[in-house]
């Protein structure tokens, strides 16, 4: 089980990656974001897919992003 401190630096990395990316769709006017374990993350740019150029995603980076939305 993770500690406190532990999860709690999870959850502010895993945010501030969130944010980056959330901010790219906002400059981009991007109006979906995709996140695959095993891919990049993925924009969606006026109906077309746009790749992050960035190395794809493992299940626990997308874990710690998602877990202070989600709890």
């Amino acid at each position: 089980a993770l500690g406190v401190s532990q999860r709690a630096r999870m959850v502010d990395d895993g945010l501030k990656e969130l944010e980056r990316m959330l901010k790219l769709m906002n400059k981009y006017t991007a109006s979906d974001l995709h996140l695959k374990a095993g891919n990049p993350p993925i924009l969606r740019v006026q109906g077309k897919v746009r790749y992050f150029d960035s190395e794809s995603l493992e299940g626990p980076a997308i874990e710690r992003m998602l877990l202070e939305i989600v709890t």
